[in-house]
């Protein structure tokens, strides 16, 4: 249970939050803005005022910058388009603000209005554990501290789906599934599309082997949350266990592109070794160790499937990883019965529940209950993502950015596998005026992940913004349109060229912009602030237009 808890919480993508208006000015509205536009970090429109600007290398230095909404800078605006994720993340909006996953319970659109939280905290602050607070050393200490918090909700918000909700998660976690399921039947009664009940109702039905509804609950929360991971995991597992193979590999193949979980890829990979379509199966195998390193029954897998395909290197190196990870593992997860382990399982669960309590008090206005809870369920699971998520994110939102650094220096050691907590500790470095580390940060980021295109275009961004190591911005830009070349992406590299004094590089770079997006007003402003920096081009404006457009 605790392995598929750590293999679903991989690949987690923040969601978005809103920095408070008027704070300190940190580093040159450009930079900060260069790393606010990337896909993994949780500030948007979180631009400060500009209190100096990089120094002038050349006419393209002096330049107004990509993105900037300023009204003090000289010459046209220049915004370069915001980068996409690398999942194929779709709508920007989704991609900063993502719909909730496995386990994870936030204010639900189909939830009544929340209460006004007057003289709510009082009753908050007595419920939540303090921070310095011992932690529980029996399991009947851990369960009145969560019962003193689940009831404080549901007293606060007895009509409000997501304390209901709450209340359901903490009765199964006691093993009272039927009065779970009781309560989660209660909020479908008022909330037919609710997706947390209909999850929760499919989990039951999992765990007690009654698939067929299993099937139909998942297959409901799907369709009312496409985006919600938990849900299809659900919905492919029980397909797998009715023997519904090709049906499960419908409902992962294309969400995984978009939202990578190595539990997705572990359930993808059984699903092709039932169509004995091994291949693919391998695959699917290699995408769960790629995302989730220490995924044991991943390694295991990966052993048989390399093993049937006549790799027997392969499979004796897997059939090495998983001994070394199985002999790591607590004697409980092997299958022994030892007490304190199960105390231990029951604590993670624990931070679950906090971790999804601390989102629904920050909606109630209170972060620092949310602050708390999060950090009792990262004490509670030292190994826990989704809890020291939240919490850096707040401290971004608070603009205590030394603790937001810490948080992804741990997040970085508990998920090493993903680029984006680098990238968002850049983005802290940045707004804590530490340049040279954030520089040093993006410069790591690019040796680890060489092929990782967010991680290119946000350094080359960064730098050009800075008007520094602009030979180095173009080398990233340039990797970027190697593995995605398209309008915006070129757009990008001309930028750079541009800030670095290569003219003609950034005309040709635009013009292939044109050929690919001509009708990207952002790649068109590109070309207009290139053509207005270069007398020669402006004589001839046709040479930087696209060729399906007209002379103005």
């Amino acid at each position: 249970m605790r392995q598929r808890q750590k293999a679903e919480s991989q690949s987690r993508r923040p969601g978005g939050c809103v920095a408070k208006p008027g704070g300190p000015a940190a580093l040159s509205r450009t930079a900060i803005l260069s790393l606010a536009l990337l896909p993994v970090v949780m500030i948007a429109g979180c631009l400060r005022q500009e209190e100096s600007k990089p120094p002038a290398q050349s006419q393209a230095a002096n330049a107004p910058p990509p993105n900037s909404t300023a009204t003090d800078q000289p010459g046209p605006r220049l915004p370069l388009p915001a980068l996409r994720p690398s999942t194929g993340a779709a709508p920007s909006s989704d991609s900063l603000a993502p719909r909730p996953d496995a386990n994870t319970v936030v204010p639900s659109p189909g939830s009544p209005a929340a209460p006004p939280a007057v003289s709510s905290s009082a009753t908050a602050e007595a419920a939540a554990p303090p921070i310095e607070a011992p932690l529980p050393q029996s399991t009947a200490e851990l369960i009145a501290e969560v019962r003193a918090v689940v009831d404080e909700l549901v007293q606060w918000g007895p009509d409000n789906l997501d304390c209901l909700e709450m209340k359901a998660r903490f009765l199964d976690w006691l093993g009272k599934s039927e009065e779970a399921e009781n309560v989660w039947r209660q909020c479908l009664e008022r909330e037919p599309r609710y997706v947390h009940a209909l999850v929760g109702l499919a989990a039951v039905a999992v765990k007690r082997g009654r698939h067929t509804e299993a099937i139909a609950h998942a297959q409901q929360a799907v369709d009312a949350d496409p985006y919600s991971f938990r849900a299809r995991d659900i919905l492919a597992e029980a397909l797998i266990n009715e023997n519904r193979p090709a049906d499960a590999v419908d409902a992962l193949v294309d969400f995984l592109k978009r939202d990578p979980r190595a539990h997705g890829y572990f359930l993808l990979g059984r699903a092709y070794t039932l169509l004995d379509d091994l291949p693919n199966a391998r695959k699917a195998y290699e995408d769960a160790v790629r995302v989730y390193p220490d995924y044991a029954e991943s390694h295991y897998a990966l052993a048989r499937i390399c093993l049937r395909l006549g790799d027997r290197d392969a499979s004796q190196k897997h059939l090495a990883t998983y001994q070394r990870l199985m002999k790591r593992r607590d004697p409980h997860e092997q299958g022994m019965e030892m007490g304190r382990d199960d105390f231990k399982e029951m604590k993670i669960n624990a931070a679950i529940i906090y971790t999804d309590a601390g989102r629904i008090y920050l909606a109630r206005g209170i972060p620092q209950i949310a602050e708390r809870l999060w950090r009792r369920a990262a004490a509670l699971d030292p190994s826990s993502v989704p809890a020291r998520e939240l919490i850096a994110r707040l401290m971004m939102d608070e603009e205590r950015w030394s603790q937001a650094i810490q948080l992804f220096d741990e997040l970085i050691r508990l998920a090493p596998a993903e680029p984006r907590w680098m990238l968002a500790q850049a983005q802290a470095y940045a707004f804590a005026k530490q340049t040279d580390q954030a520089k040093r940060v993006l410069a790591e980021a690019s040796r680890r992940w060489p092929d990782r295109v967010e991680v290119h275009a946000a350094r080359a961004r960064f730098l050009a913004a800075l008007g520094q190591d602009l030979d180095e911005a173009v080398q990233s830009a340039e990797r970027v349109v190697q593995q995605r070349p398209n309008g915006i992406d070129y757009a990008l590299l001309a930028w750079t060229r541009f800030r670095s004094g290569d003219t003609a590089g950034a005309e040709q770079a635009i013009r292939k912009a044109l050929e690919l997006d001509p009708a990207n007003p952002e790649v068109q402003r590109v070309s207009a602030v290139i053509r207005a920096a270069n007398p020669a081009a402006s004589e001839n404006p046709a040479s930087l237009q696209s060729p399906n457009s007209t002379k103005p």
